[in-house]
């Protein structure tokens, strides 16, 4: 995971907080929690899955594509 992106609000640089799973912009105050739904999605999904829960093919390839995705 990169440590800082360009903010596309106003193209200064945002750091990714590790705690709250996020990039912020400390000048104007954008935020992009996108790592953290990613991440919370992929916990579901694999939860359910080593669980032994039936899951559909499209949860599979989902689980997939996001384990791939980082």
């Amino acid at each position: 995971m990169k440590d800082t992106i360009l903010c596309p609000q106003c193209g200064k640089l945002a750091n990714y907080n590790s705690y709250f799973g996020a990039y912020f912009c400390s000048e104007c105050k954008w935020e992009d929690r996108s790592p953290a739904r990613r991440r919370s999605a992929r916990q579901a999904l694999l939860g359910k899955f080593l669980a032994g829960d039936k899951m559909k093919r499209s949860d599979l390839k989902a689980l997939l594509r996001t384990c791939e995705a980082g």
